[in-house]
Order: C-alpha cells, then sequence, then structure tokens
C-alpha cells in the first residue's frame, strides 16, 4: 500500500487571484448545528465563489422570518481556533468576502441567522478554494444507513443513526478518499483514516491512522502515487463527544469507473474550439470527460473541472491574455492542448 499524504499537499497553491469559480448548494430540511436554533422550514441556499478578492460567500434565507438581523458567519476551517465574521445583509440575503485562502485550502463554515424570537444556524459547509463543486459527481462511492463499527471490543465506540457517504476518485496517479456523516454529534472532530496492506494475507493495518482534512462534517484525504487496478483498503473513524464512530473497511480498485490514471499512450478523439478564442471553448469528446486541468504558460495550475460527460467548457475570457495549456482526461486516454486567449 502506497504512502497517505495531505490532501493540500497535493495541490498547487497560488493566489486566490488566478481561480474564477462557484460552488452552489440548498438546504431545505431542519438543519443546523447547534441544539438552542430554532428549525428551518423552507430552508436556505447558499453559494461560494472565488474571486480576486477571495472567497465570496453568498447566503439567502427562504422563509420568512419576522426580525431578521445581519447574519453572523463562523469559520472554523483552523480546528484550533474560531473566528467569527458580520455578515453584510440585503433584504433575505446576507454575503460576506474571506481573505487570506489559496487554491487547494478547505474552508469549512456556518451560518447564524438571528430572528425574531431565536435563532437559525445553517449545517457545517466545506468548500476547497477553486473548485467549481463537481469534484464528487459520479464518483465511485456509496452509503451507509447501518450500524456497522469495525472495532465492536472499543467500549467508545457508538453506533451510526443517519450513517455516512463515501467516495472514491481516481485523477492520474491520486486517489481522493471523502467521507461524510449524515448525522450531527456534538463534538465531532477531524477523522482519522486507516489504511491496510492488501499485499499480506489477514489484511493488517498499515502504520499509524492518518487525519483526513476536515470537510463539512466529513474528512477528505489524498492517497499518493497509485498505479490502475490498484487495490485500496481503509476504513474511517469520526471522533464524537462521548465516543468514536467508525465506518465498515471500503475496498476499491483505482481506476474503477471514475477518472484513470492515465499513462498517455492512448489519445481520444476531442473537439477543443474555438481557438484562439476571446471566450468559451468547448471540448467535446467520444466518453465522459472526467477532469480537465488549465495552466498558464508558467505551468502553474490555474483551475480544474470534472464535467463526468461527453460535453464541457471552460471561460477563458476570466484569464489574461497568453498561451495557456489544457490537459484533459477521459475514460481511456490523457490529451494535451494549446490554448491561444487573445
Amino acid at each position: 500500500m502506497r504512502k497517505i499524504v495531505l490532501l493540500i499537499a497535493t495541490m498547487l497553491s497560488g493566489a486566490v487571484a488566478g481561480v474564477f469559480a462557484q460552488c452552489i448548494g440548498q438546504s431545505t430540511e431542519i438543519d443546523f448545528e447547534y441544539k438552542d436554533s430554532k428549525p428551518w422550514t423552507k430552508g436556505y441556499t447558499y453559494s461560494f465563489s472565488t474571486t480576486p478578492d477571495g472567497v465570496l460567500i453568498e447566503f439567502e434565507v427562504l422563509d420568512d422570518f419576522e426580525g431578521m438581523a445581519s447574519p453572523m458567519l463562523f469559520d472554523k476551517s483552523d480546528f484550533t481556533k474560531l473566528t467569527e465574521h458580520e455578515m453584510t445583509l440585503s433584504g433575505k440575503k446576507a454575503s460576506c468576502t474571506l481573505k487570506g485562502y489559496s487554491e487547494g485550502d478547505v474552508i469549512n463554515v456556518l451560518m447564524k441567522m438571528p430572528v425574531a424570537g431565536g435563532q437559525l444556524f445553517t449545517s457545517r459547509i466545506g468548500y476547497v478554494v477553486g473548485s467549481d463543486c463537481s469534484e464528487w459527481n459520479g464518483a465511485c462511492g456509496g452509503k451507509s444507513t447501518s450500524s456497522d463499527p469495525e472495532y465492536s471490543k472499543d467500549p467508545a465506540t457508538k453506533p451510526w443513526t443517519n450513517g455516512y457517504d463515501y467516495s472514491f476518485v481516481t485523477v492520474d496517479d491520486k486517489v481522493i478518499v471523502k467521507f461524510s456523516t449524515s448525522d450531527r454529534f456534538d463534538g465531532m472532530a477531524e477523522p482519522d483514516i486507516f489504511v491496510f496492506d492488501t499485499s499480506i494475507p489477514g489484511h493488517p493495518l498499515k502504520g499509524d491512522p492518518k487525519k483526513m482534512k476536515m470537510y463539512g462534517v466529513g474528512g477528505i484525504y489524498y492517497i499518493e502515487g497509485v498505479s490502475k487496478d490498484e487495490e485500496i483498503e481503509v476504513m474511517m473513524k469520526m471522533p464524537i463527544a462521548g465516543g468514536v464512530l467508525f465506518t465498515e473497511r471500503h475496498t476499491y480498485i483505482a481506476g474503477t469507473q471514475c477518472a484513470t490514471s492515465a499513462n498517455g499512450t492512448a489519445v481520444e478523439k476531442v473537439e477543443v474550439y474555438p481557438n484562439p478564442t476571446e471566450g468559451i471553448v468547448y471540448f467535446n469528446a467520444e466518453s465522459d470527460i472526467k477532469l480537465i486541468e488549465v495552466y498558464n504558460s508558467s505551468s502553474r495550475l490555474l483551475r480544474t473541472s470534472t464535467p463526468l460527460a461527453t460535453n464541457a467548457q471552460i471561460d477563458f475570457s476570466l484569464f489574461a491574455q497568453d498561451v495557456y495549456y489544457v490537459r484533459l482526461y477521459t475514460n481511456d486516454s490523457v490529451s494535451e492542448y494549446t490554448i491561444i486567449r487573445k
């Protein structure tokens, strides 16, 4: 089994100014972090946009409450401290820009909306700076809705109630493991990931458990240096107040039904137009496009997109006039293109 490294160590860091991406979500359920809050009825919408000024977070209440005041945004990205920001309220919409984050950083926030007679909290929401929120669509994964602790002899083990989601995504020679709990527990901390050595009979644990990077109410982790068809077996542990929760062991074959490890020997026919361009460039492939990477002339990664469809587009009007390099991954091939932004 290969060595595991932290997620953000695998991403190219850089100034936020070079990335333009948006992440959008919606809640329609009773959804709060703190027990003393009122419940949502219609819910709320939220969006994250990576801009030259920082990460713009926009939040809109779908309910009609009396006495709405400026919401507070709690930045819990650094689990050693909690940073509070007052959002700007306009009608039922609020906004706030977070500064000091670079591409690939993981942001964890939640919002509090004061209303007449109480307050409403959102769930904890995770965002990877510079992402377009499509990283996990169509990933190899599953969902657990039952109690499935691995270590039944551990007196601190508690059962799942709503369970958890998990996914594996192969991108080049890396496998992204994502884990999100469907439960809301007090005292949730960064999950641990256990790796089992599949080359030894009996599957003994290999090495000490590693900390996953907290992402919303779960974690994400990169497994580096993985070959196509290599077997990976992992288990996650979520520390909570008063105990811990273990997932089942999950086995994954790298490259299965996801972006495969591409060796560059096969090239699929892909339409790329218009080029040169002043705006949107379209990509049409014979099979699903798993990943698109855009680099500038200095070989710095500017953005990624995972369309998971045969058609995709990138808006180059957001970039300065220059020559850009695009690497495109499909099921069985990787190809590179030079795009001129005029």
